[in-house]
Parts: structure tokens; sequence; C-alpha cells
């Protein structure tokens, strides 16, 4: 099995991503689809380029030959794909849901994030662009949250990662700087819930034509209609001879010569009789 999806897949979850050259063939094949994705920081100094962590990532180091990951993350959320076969990136430690020990290159996919892991701060964007790419990847597996681990979890007594502050996004372990690997679950679990279906309501029946209906809209634009959420959304309420009718848009309005006034307050719309 090759993970030749990794690509069309962060890019299906709207992330920008850029595939380097032979990814689809490095690495040895999987024995069968991973069971999670893992975590990582690179531990790279705040100075170090794109091109250097990226031949480190694709090529390996002194401690193991590359690639060592599946996936790498830039510092401003963009993720550059290296491999679709194995990396070399756990290690001996082991996991309750994994097989066996010293199985994460087996069983897992892994992304290493470019971060010094020792006080650089992680860019809201990179966080962000880390925890969407982590959820689309468990969902094309057809994992949950609880599959996402980081590599002190799976290694604590001699990894770190990930680590560094986070603006308060990811809670780190007690007297520690590494990310709670809970935490990390958690924030990646907000990607992997459902949205609520959007409720649709249509128009009600043009009711019958009267003189009223010859005078101009009194239109507030200071509560949209519950169904359509947030302000914003270009809906607007529209008041007929004192009662709501339907529901139209801002160009709809400008058509019939309405123009939406300053926001009302509670007390005039109450007076209005719109509660």
């Amino acid at each position: 099995m090759r993970a030749l999806w990794l690509a069309d897949v962060l890019r299906g979850a709207g992330l920008d991503v850029v595939e380097t050259n032979g990814w689809q063939t490095r690495g040895r094949d999987f024995a069968a689809d991973p069971l999670g994705i893992m975590a990582h920081h690179t531990a790279s100094p705040i100075a170090s380029t794109l091109a250097t962590n990226l031949h480190v990532v694709t090529n390996g180091n002194s401690v193991a030959p590359g690639p060592i990951a599946q996936a790498m993350l830039w510092r401003d959320g963009v993720w550059y794909i290296i491999a679709a076969g194995r990396a070399n990136h756990a290690g001996k430690g082991s996991l309750p849901w994994l097989p066996g020990v010293d199985t994460g290159n087996q069983h897992l996919l892994s992304v290493e994030a470019v971060n010094n892991g020792v006080g650089e701060l992680w860019a809201p964007a990179m966080v962000a662009s880390y925890e969407i790419g982590t959820a689309a990847i468990l969902r094309r597996l057809g994992r949950g949250a609880e599959r996402a681990t980081t590599h002190a979890e799976y290694a604590p007594t001699r990894k770190i990662d990930p680590a560094g502050p986070t603006g308060g996004r990811i809670a780190t372990l007690p007297g520690r700087s590494t990310w709670d690997p809970n935490a990390w679950r958690a924030a990646v679990g907000k990607w992997l819930t459902p949205a609520p279906p959007v409720e649709v309501v249509p128009d009600p029946p043009a009711p019958p034509t009267t003189e009223d209906d010859n005078m101009p809209p009194i239109i507030t634009n200071a509560e949209p209609h519950p169904v359509y959420g947030a302000p914003g959304t270009g809906r607007f309420l529209l008041l007929e001879s004192g009662k709501l009718r339907h529901i139209t848009t801002l160009a709809e309005l400008n058509a019939r010569g309405s123009k939406p006034p300053i926001p009302w307050t509670n007390a005039e719309l109450a007076a209005a009789g719109i509660s």
C-alpha cells in the first residue's frame, strides 16, 4: 500500500500543497493501510531554510535514513509531500493500539513540522494547517481523532515533540513544553466533527394584493434570520405593513429601491413588534 492519495486529500481540505519530485515512489510499501498519524517537529534552528529542511526530511540525517516523514509542514502552513511509502520517523516506542513494540514506522504516517521545539513560537496559521491536515488524513484512513498521536506519546522517555508555545491553542503537559497529546487530539477532532446541516426555508406564498403592497417596505438588518446564522450572510428580514413577510438579499432590496437603515435598537424592534 502507498499513500498516493496524500496530496489530493490535503488539497481537498483547502490546504496549500507542494509535491516534491519523486514522492510517489519514495519509501517502502506499507503492508496495510496505516493505523494513524504521528505528529513531530524537526528541531530545526529558527534560521534554517526551506531547502535545508526539505533535504533532511527527504534524505535523512545521521540518525535515520530518508525519508523521515511522508509530509513536511513549513512555517507558513504549506504542506510538502515527501513520500507515499514508509518513513523512518518513529524509532523505538509503543502505543496501546499498535501491534507489538517499535512498529511505528510500519503502521503510522508522519508529519515533520518545522520548528525548533525549544521556544520558537508556532504561528497560528501553521498550527491550524497542522490540525486540518491531520484530520483530513485520518478521515481518508477511516479513523477518528483517537488515532492522532505524537512522537512524545509514543516514546516518552526519549522524545519531546511536538513542543513549543502555540499561543494557547494547544495545551502542554504540566511543567513541560511538550504538547499534551489529548489536547492535540481534541484540536484535530474539531475538524472531524461534521457540521450540522443547514435548513433552507423557502419563501412563503405571496399574500393577496392589498393597498399596503404598494407601500415602500421598512427594512432592518439588525436581526438576521436564525436559519442563516450570523450577520454577514447577505440576507435580511423584510418588514412590510408591520409584519415579517419573507427573507430577501441586499441586492433584491436595492432593486426594490429600499435601503437598509441604521440597525435598530432592541427597543425599536420591540416597538415594531419584532421580538
